[in-house]
């Protein structure tokens, strides 16, 4: 038990001693296997700041903890007697436990209540093994609710194999739980975008000073929740806490990033992953707590039954849990910062469920360039319907992939957005059916594509209350009323249990009208808005596995729109999921471009974070074109611009890609440099990746950056370089930068003596004018020389273009591919600080080499 403050009910009363079993299981388990009971253990005594009372009311004294387990050297925690826990970094407690609650029938019963007591029965430790994470040590808690029989424990598995000191705390559920709602649902209830609670917990965390992605979204517009049904794990702020705390998580409609100083609180049924890690000190130390299956369902609470600032469970619209039913939330951790627990963080999730990606080659929507006609682009056909007096969608799409042929751009696929179906505007463009409007593509979708020789990524969003469905037998359910600004009225949604059969016609009708891809929209309306999706633990998983499944099968990789953090999360279970939206909507000289904080989560899961759609070209309204054109294609995700017929910026266009189409990207997309996430920090600074060999090459990228002091050390990047790697840095726009010249002329040299270069880019000067960025590529030196890149490209070191690099003791060799006759010009760096360019044709065989000496 805890004090009586921190209980969910009443003071604790504690039982008069504590059974520990323990049990060694020798064969390969899995995570949620129970084992059988063998030894009975000796009691032991309870741990400092806390008292054992006896049956009459008198105390003993303070002794040895039950079970301690972990690294020392990283993360470790400790359960006492009283089943307190505290989870260490380095030895310093970070983290103490409050006491687990369950909810059953309107009652919060919790260890250490008398007047609702969570009676616990005895402790099990085992030892086992996890198929995909390896070997674990256990202790498990045993309780009874009440005066019933229902059985439910709380484990703690740790995983010595793992790099990350992971911990697994899991809530069990045997038999089953009824009635566990801590809220109604009232399906009743119009929601006018005014979650009262939820709005006061975001005005809270802002009045403390968090910061966030510019694109903050819209949040607690529906019926998202901070609490939980069942609290285990539920942590108070340790002890021992670094007085340079801080916090980073991710929120809401397009998993925006939210950071600020000290302990913070997680985001609920709208938010994700929870970071807390030291800043402002030369130790890295952070900590990652995350929901770790069940996504949909388990959240990380804020609104707390016993008092926590971050309780573990059920969100608390769930009604019941069904037999043999398991949360569990991780603990994992880095002495390396955020970043790196994070990406840590993520690998070991993706182990956990066997994550397989749709192969890249597969995936034509983040591997090759396209036009979009998305919000936000010129061709939005359902927003501007004055738009059509330049004609049908079929007519100025064959006119526009006219204009691409002539101007030698290869574009290999179009995004056809909710205009392509009978959709109903003020209803959040909700889908009346799956059939092309005969007015705007009268040929249909199937013949267009082949006369256009393209495929399309087909939009799918909210489905209309007065949807029409394909074949008999699908039922479907109806969605709360809303009433937004935007948009109102009421819609729906396949029922789970007839998912698999609609999407599996959907999926392989889409892939005949030419679909290349599937866009899946308004994933939050599609999530908070209905009843089952929130009352069920498993409805919305079943949603999402019937469409990843299909699109799978069909061979269509899936884009999330709209998606919340725990949609992200989700997609490890679904490989047909490639890319999701970091951004919001494109506006001509928005904050669009900003995806830097909301693509670690991405990147951490193993999805390539999409930026938006854009314009080239001044004469539509587009004021950032280039800075939009170098951070979609940095992404690693799609790149899609949506000019009017005769404005693109063509030559800008062909920066971003090969003759054949193929993106020129990194390995990994632009990632916040940790320092950014501590307060006072004023602009952007990132860093994209590509890994070659082993060696690393970065792609530094500075917006906004306020500060005309602002320095980066290159010991900042990440992943990190060797302390003694040299770095060839070059100023990306710099005309100076051509053969013959100096290294003095464009190119900096950092090495482990002078590690540092001025990333000050100044602020933008009015709204109409462009953002004020610069980008540098740092590349590795290696006896003397270093691989610069193309620099006509937008990314001259890009896994699409370079296969090998080979360093000679007097030379360089690089093989190249691309498009059969396209001419690969590469700039290096020579031991004589000079500047050579070199390049070759693409042979038949797709691939040449291209060597200095």
């Amino acid at each position: 038990g805890m004090a009586a403050a921190e209980s969910c009910c009443c003071p604790p009363s504690f039982p008069n001693k504590t059974n520990i079993e323990t049990l060694r299981l020798s064969k390969s388990m899995k995570r949620y296997t129970q084992g059988l009971f063998l030894v009975l253990l000796a009691c032991f005594a309870a741990p400092v700041n806390a008292v054992w009372r006896e049956t009459d009311g008198s105390t003993i004294e303070l002794g040895s903890e039950v079970w301690t387990t972990g690294d020392s050297s990283l993360v470790s925690v400790s359960v006492d007697r009283n089943r307190n826990y505290r989870v260490m970094m380095k030895g310093k407690e970070w983290l103490r436990s409050s006491p687990p609650s369950v909810h059953l029938n309107s009652t919060c019963y919790s260890d250490g209540d008398a007047s609702a007591p969570l009676r616990f029965e005895k402790m099990l430790k085992t030892e086992g093994e996890d198929p995909n994470l390896g070997k674990f040590e256990e202790l498990e808690m045993m309780y009874t609710i009440g005066d019933t029989s229902i059985p439910v424990s709380f484990a703690i598995q740790f995983y010595a194999d793992s790099s990350n000191g992971l911990f697994l705390f899991q809530q069990r559920f045997p038999e089953g739980l009824q009635a566990t709602n801590v809220l109604d649902w009232d399906s009743d209830k119009v929601f006018q975008g005014s979650n009262e609670g939820h709005k006061q917990f975001m005005v809270a965390t802002k009045a403390n000073g968090d910061e966030r992605t510019v694109n903050w979204p819209a949040v607690g517009q529906f019926a998202a929740t901070g609490k939980v049904s069942v609290e285990f794990p539920a942590f108070l702020p340790g002890r021992d806490l670094p007085q340079s705390l801080h916090h980073l998580t991710w929120m809401g409609r397009f998993a925006v990033g939210r950071w600020g100083e000290g302990f913070g609180a997680p985001g609920g049924q709208e938010g994700g992953p929870y970071v807390l890690f030291k800043g402002k000190e030369q130790s890295r130390h952070a900590l990652v707590i995350s929901p770790f299956d069940n996504f949909k369902t388990n959240i990380l609470g804020y609104d707390c039954a016993g008092g926590a600032g971050i309780c573990a469970g059920p969100q608390g619209y769930v009604k019941q849990l069904p037999k043999g039913f398991v949360a569990t939330f991780s603990i994992s951790a880095s002495l390396d910062g955020p970043t790196d627990a994070m990406l840590s963080f993520g690998e070991t999730l993706k182990k956990a469920h066997a994550t397989a990606r749709m192969e890249a080659d597969k995936d034509i929507l983040t591997s090759h360039l396209s036009y979009w006609t998305d919000n936000g682009a010129y061709y939005s056909w359902y927003n501007f319907e004055n738009i059509l007096a330049e004609g049908t969608p079929e007519e100025v799409l064959a006119q526009l992939h006219k204009e691409f042929e002539q101007m030698r751009v290869p574009v290999a696929y179009t995004q056809l957005d909710a205009y392509w179906f009978d959709f109903e505007r003020e209803n959040a463009n909700c889908k009346k059916n799956v059939v092309e409007q005969s007015k705007l593509f009268p040929s249909g979708l199937e013949a267009l594509a082949a006369t256009l020789k393209t495929k399309f990524l087909v939009y799918d969003g909210p489905t209309c209350a007065s949807f029409e469905p394909p074949f008999s037998g699908v039922e479907m359910m109806a969605s709360n009323r809303y009433n937004l600004t935007w948009a109102s009225g009421q819609l729906a949604n396949v029922h789970p249990d007839h998912a698999d059969s609609f999407y599996r016609y959907l999926m392989n009708t889409l892939k005949k009208k030419g679909a290349a891809g599937y866009e899946i929209d308004f994933m939050d309306f599609n999530y908070l808005l209905f009843e089952k999706f929130n009352t069920d633990p498993l409805a919305s998983h079943s949603w999402l596995q019937a469409m990843g499944n299909a699109a799978e099968e069909n061979g269509l990789p899936v884009q999330y729109c709209m998606s919340l953090p725990s949609d992200l999360l989700e997609s490890v279970l679904h490989g047909a999921v490639t890319n999701a939206r970091a951004s919001h909507d494109y506006q001509a000289g928005g904050d669009n471009w900003n995806i830097g904080p909301t693509s670690l989560l991405h990147t951490a899961v193993g999805l390539k974070p999409s930026k938006d759609n854009f314009r080239t070209s001044f004469d539509t309204g587009a004021t950032n074109g280039p800075l939009n054109a170098l951070i979609a294609t940095l992404s690693t995700g799609p790149v899609g611009f949506s000019d009017k017929l005769g404005t693109a910026h063509y030559e800008l266009l062909k920066k971003t890609c090969r003759a054949d189409g193929r993106l020129l990207q990194p390995s990994t997309p632009p990632l916040p440099i940790d320092r950014t996430y501590q307060t006072g920090f004023q602009g952007h600074l990132w860093a994209a990746s590509t890994s070659l060999d082993s060696n690393t090459w970065y792609q530094i990228l500075a917006v906004e950056t306020a500060n005309p002091h602002e320095e980066l050390d290159v010991s900042e990047l990440y992943p990190r370089p060797s302390p003694n790697q040299t770095f060839a840095v070059w100023e990306r726009g710099e005309e100076a930068c051509k053969e013959g010249l100096s290294v003095s002329a464009c190119v900096s040299l950092l090495t482990s003596h002078a590690p540092t270069f001025n990333v000050y880019t100044g602020t933008q000067e009015k709204e109409d004018m462009p953002i004020r960025y610069k980008s540098w590529v740092a590349a590795p030196v290696v006896n003397g020389y270093a691989l610069l890149g193309e620099h006509e490209k937008l990314v001259p070191v890009s896994v699409n273009r370079v296969k090998a690099i080979k360093y000679l003791a007097e030379g360089l060799k690089v093989t190249v591919s691309g498009a059969q006759h396209e001419y690969v010009s590469m700039l290096f760096l020579t031991p004589s600080s000079k500047l050579v360019v070199q390049g070759c044709f693409v042979p038949q065989t797709l691939e040449c080499e291209i060597s200095v000496s």
